[in-house]
């Protein structure tokens, strides 16, 4: 009950002052509207530029603790990981390491289970990075018929 009563005063004070034009900023759009809408009184709108310079890659693993990999560097450019997917075709769980460059720094981990897989996305913001002008390589901690990964990336500064 005193969340609903928190939620109902914020959404109120934000009405009040968005139809005062003090200027309350949105950040992440304005859920409803398309574009060529105006949006409300006093609120400023911030879009989300397109990506152009995307990146991805597939590659796959039978062998335990060799480096593979999976995004190629970009001269002088980070790699901005946005989403990934694993499968193991084996019987046994396998840990999967992401490496920043060949045998590199770990900067993320998952498991991937027997016959399973593992995916997560964050749609266009980055779960993890790079350092500038390494690829992102990946190594399984157990050896297995074959460990497929996916990912996919964007790059800049």
């Amino acid at each position: 009950m005193r969340l609903l009563i928190a939620i109902i005063a914020t959404l109120s004070w934000l009405s009040v002052a968005n139809a005062a034009g003090t200027g309350v900023t949105v950040l992440n759009g304005i859920p409803g509207t398309s574009p060529g809408v105006a949006p409300p009184a006093g609120s400023t709108v911030e879009v989300q530029p397109t990506i152009t310079n995307m990146v991805s890659g597939t590659a796959n693993t039978t062998a335990a603790a060799t480096t593979t990999t999976l995004l190629a560097a970009v001269a002088s450019r980070r790699l901005y990981i946005t989403a990934y997917s694993c499968h193991n075709t084996g019987a046994t769980a396998a840990l999967i390491s992401f490496q920043d460059g060949s045998n590199g720094t770990t900067i993320w981990t998952t498991m991937v289970g027997a016959g399973t897989g593992a995916n997560l996305s964050s749609g266009s913001n980055p779960l993890f990075k790079t350092t500038s002008g390494n690829g992102l390589f990946f190594i399984s901690a157990s050896a297995s018929t074959t460990i497929y990964c996916s990912a996919s990336a964007f790059s800049g500064t």
